[in-house]
């Protein structure tokens, strides 16, 4: 996957800003500036991104135990395709959520 450049991602260039103007807060030693805060940045990108994974999988939990509680109620129980749709759908969530635990 290429990174997206800075133009592209103008928040990035807005939290380097703010990190370069609060660097002398934080200054680790044997650390050069520029990498230090690209560090950071790269960090929270992470964070960011697995907690959108992880919200992304919680939603499609959620409709799918919507629909499966709909079907349940009008016909009593899931069909054998309808089991196997939220199976898959389910394998898909927990798909996301290990994504956000690898870091990928």
């Amino acid at each position: 996957m290429t990174q997206p450049t800075d133009h592209e991602q103008p928040a990035r260039d807005d939290l380097y800003d703010a990190l370069d103007q609060s660097w002398y807060r934080w200054d680790p030693p044997n650390m050069a500036k520029g990498t230090g805060i690209t560090h950071l940045i790269d960090a929270h990108q992470a964070e960011v991104r697995a907690a959108v994974l992880r919200e992304a999988a919680d939603a499609i939990d959620a409709r799918q135990d919507k629909l499966d509680a709909e079907i349940r109620s009008e016909y009593g129980e899931l069909d054998r395709d309808t089991e196997l749709e939220s199976a898959a759908t389910r394998t898909m969530a927990k798909h996301l959520r290990r994504m956000a635990e690898e870091g990928r």
